[in-house]
C-alpha cells in the first residue's frame, strides 16, 4: 500500500520539528545516537520539507521520557546541594546559534552532555542539587562559550582538551568539609571555543 500523498507533501509545523529534535536529544543523552548522528539529524529536522521525512528521522529509536526525573523546586530549595530522592542519570543541553542558562535549585544529572555551536551555555551550580560522588559534564563546544559556576566544597576535575580554544578551571584554595565527597568532572572538546569553570559562592555575582 502506497503512502498517502497528502501526508508526504504536508509541511511540518515548527512545534513538530521541535518535538522531533527533543526526541533526538533524549536518545543522544541515552547513548542511542552518536554526536555525528545527532548533528546530522537535527540539521535534517529543520530542513525536512514534509512530515513523512521528519518522522523518518526517529524511526527505529525508542520512545523515552522527555524530561528526567527531578526533585520539586520546593524540596530542592529547602535543602540545596543535598541528594534528592531521584537524581537524573542523564540529560542533554543543546545550544545551536542560541544561548541557554540553568540556575537555581535544579538537580544536576550524573552525566550531562552539553553541545553548543556558535552559542553560549551558562551552568550555575551554586544552588543546584549535586549528588555525592562524581557528576560528569561532557562538553562539545564549537565557536562557542561555556561558563560553569561551582559552589565552594565541590572538587573539580577537568580533563577537557581544546584546539584554538581553552578549558580553564579557576579553583580557589578551600577547605573541603568532612563528608563532602562531591566531585564535578568536566570533560570534552572545545574547537575555537572557551570553557571556563569558576568557583563562586551564592553571595558573589556569577561573573565576578
Amino acid at each position: 500500500m502506497s503512502p498517502d500523498p497528502s501526508a508526504i507533501s504536508l509541511a511540518p509545523t515548527a512545534m513538530q520539528r521541535e518535538q522531533i529534535v527533543q526526541r533526538l536529544c533524549t536518545n543522544f543523552a541515552s547513548n542511542h545516537l552518536t554526536m555525528d548522528e545527532l548533528e546530522q539529524r537535527i540539521d535534517r529536522a529543520y530542513k525536512a520539507p514534509s512530515v513523512a521525512e521528519l518522522d523518518a528521522l526517529v524511526a527505529g529509536l525508542p520512545v523515552l521520557p522527555d524530561e528526567p526525573a527531578a526533585t520539586t523546586s520546593k524540596a530542592a530549595s529547602a535543602a540545596p546541594n543535598s541528594l534528592p530522592l531521584s537524581v537524573p542519570d542523564r540529560d542533554v543541553l543543546i545550544g545551536i546559534m542560541s544561548g541557554h542558562t540553568r540556575r537555581g535549585p535544579w538537580p544536576v544529572p550524573r552525566h550531562l552532555k552539553v553541545l553548543t555551536v556558535m552559542g553560549g551555555i551558562v551552568l550555575d551550580l551554586r544552588e543546584a542539587v549535586i549528588a555525592p560522588g562524581v557528576s560528569e559534564i561532557e562538553i562539545t563546544a564549537v565557536m562557542a562559550g561555556v561558563e560553569i559556576f561551582v559552589p565552594p566544597g565541590v572538587r573539580v576535575e577537568c580533563t577537557g582538551s581544546a584546539f584554538m580554544g581553552a578549558f580553564e578551571v579557576h579553583q580557589r584554595a578551600q577547605a573541603i568539609a568532612a563528608g563532602d565527597d562531591r566531585v564535578l568532572r568536566v570533560t570534552g572538546f572545545a574547537f575555537m571555543a572557551g570553557v571556563e569553570v569558576k568557583m563562586r559562592s551564592i553571595r558573589e555575582l556569577p561573573n565576578g
